[in-house]
Formats: structure tokens, sequence, C-alpha cells
């Protein structure tokens, strides 16, 4: 083992002393040294700067997120007035719904009928309103502007919307009276007809003279807008004469059997009877 130890010494000082006696090898060890040196520097300054990076751009990502954030809570804190009407009108509507709910399952059987009163006359008034929609928009929108042969080809304007207007209004107020005269004796016939037959008329003078309004003649001053207030006034006038001579017209040739006959009501007639004679 000494002699191994001995012999391996020797050949280590053999070659530190060939290496320091050859300056070429020397020259060359150290290049490599200081090549490996400067390689490993900059794989480090690369891998730093990576991290760098990648801190930089964790610290961007926080900084983004705390702004929104801070934008999130300032606009949350912002009520404009649109959001809050809108939320008032949800709570408000909910409100009413419980309460009709309330109402309409109460013991009182006064109050649950003025409740299903209130329901029927307000689903009657959406009713009216879209079944006059629909109208004016077949006459307004299809058969008077469309051209030939699916519409006539006409402009339409506040005059053409007054003159359905008016159509829709003397057709309702006829059909209504007719409609009351025909089922004077039947009760719920009777209250059918009054409930959507009175709002049907109400929209159609709404729009014929609000359209009479809207154009130059009677929009120039204050006068004009008076007179549209007596035509209207008039136009009324002379619906009830009308309707008025009708009945009577009806009331002397009144067929028999027909569902205006006495003799065909229910039971309660007499009561009805009654009561319209008493009003």
């Amino acid at each position: 083992l000494a002699e191994a130890a001995a012999s391996g010494n020797d050949a280590l000082n053999g070659s530190i002393a060939g290496f320091h006696g050859a300056p070429d090898q020397q020259d060359l060890g150290a290049s490599r040294l200081s090549t490996a040196g400067t390689d490993v520097a900059v794989v480090e300054l690369e891998k730093a700067k990576e991290e760098n990076q990648v801190l930089e751009e964790e610290a961007g990502e926080e900084h983004e997120n705390e702004a929104e954030e801070e934008e999130e809570e300032e606009e949350e804190e912002e009520v404009d007035t649109v959001s809050y009407t809108v939320a008032a009108l949800l709570f408000g509507f909910l409100s009413f719904n419980i309460l009709l709910l309330y109402f309409a399952n109460y013991r009182d059987s006064n109050v649950r009928s003025s409740v299903f009163k209130m329901i029927s006359s307000t689903i009657s008034i959406f009713l009216a309103v879209l079944f006059n929609q629909a109208i004016l928009s077949i006459f307004l929108q299809q058969i008077l502007p469309s051209p030939w042969p699916h519409g006539f080809g006409i402009k339409v304007g506040y005059g053409w919307t007054c003159a359905v207007g008016v159509l829709m209004l003397c057709t309702y107020v006829l059909g209504l009276h007719f409609a009351s005269w025909h089922y004077r004796y039947h009760r719920t016939s009777l209250a059918v007809v009054r409930i959507i037959g009175g709002h049907l008329p109400a929209f159609a003078g709404i729009t014929a003279f609000g359209a009479l309004q809207e154009m130059q003649f009677f929009a120039a001053s204050e006068r004009g807008c008076s007179l549209v207030l007596g035509m209207c006034v008039l136009c009324i006038f002379a619906l009830g004469t009308v309707c008025q001579l009708g009945r009577t017209f009806l009331k002397h040739h009144q067929p028999a059997g027909g569902i205006s006959d006495p003799s065909r009501q229910p039971r309660d007639y007499e009561v009805v009877v009654k009561r319209m004679s008493s009003a």
C-alpha cells in the first residue's frame, strides 16, 4: 500500500510538473477555464433576467387585478338613475303581487270581489291596448303603405292615422251599444261587454284625436288644440245619438226567441230587470 501511494504521488507530481513546464498547455487550460467561467456567468445572468421578468409580470398582474377590483368597487358604489328605478319597480311589483294574492284569498267575500274586478279591469285594459295596436299596425303598416297588390301604396301620415282611428272608434261604439242591448238581460255576457268594450273605444279615440292634434293646422296654435277638443265632444255626441236611434229601431223590430228574449234568460232575470228599472 505504501509503495502504491508513493507511485501515485510520483505520477501526480510528474503530471503537474509537465503541465507547468509546457507553456502552451498552460495557456490552453487558462483559456478553457475563462471560457467556462464566462459561459456559466452568462447562463446565470439569463436565469436572473428570466426570474426578474417573471416577477415583474406577476407584480403587473397583481397590480392590474387590484386596479380592476378598485374600479369594480367604485362602479358598485355609483348607482345611476336607471338602475335605481328598475330596482325600485322590481321590488314594488313583487310587493304588489304578494298583496294581490293575499287579498284574492281574503276571508271577506266583498274584498275578494273587489280584487277580482280590479284584476279583470286591468287585464281588459292590456287586451284593449294590444288589440288596437294590432289593428292599427295592419292598416298603417300593411294595407295602406304596401305596394299593390298587397296594399294601396299610400304614404301614411297623421291624416290617415286619424281616419283609421275614427273608423275604429265608430265601429267600437256601435258594436258596444248593439252588444249591450243584445245582452241586456244576460248579466255575465253584459259584464264582459262592459269591461272589454268600454276600453276599446277609449284607446281608439286617443289614437284618432291624438293624431289630429299632431297635424300642422291644429298644432300651430292653442286654438287648434281647443278645436280638436270640441270636435271630440261633437263626435261623441253624434255617436251617442246614432246609437240611441239604432237601439230604438231594434227595440221595435226585436225578433222573438233570441237571447234578448226574457223567456230564454236565467232565473235571475226578474232581479236584473228590477235593478235596471230602479237605476
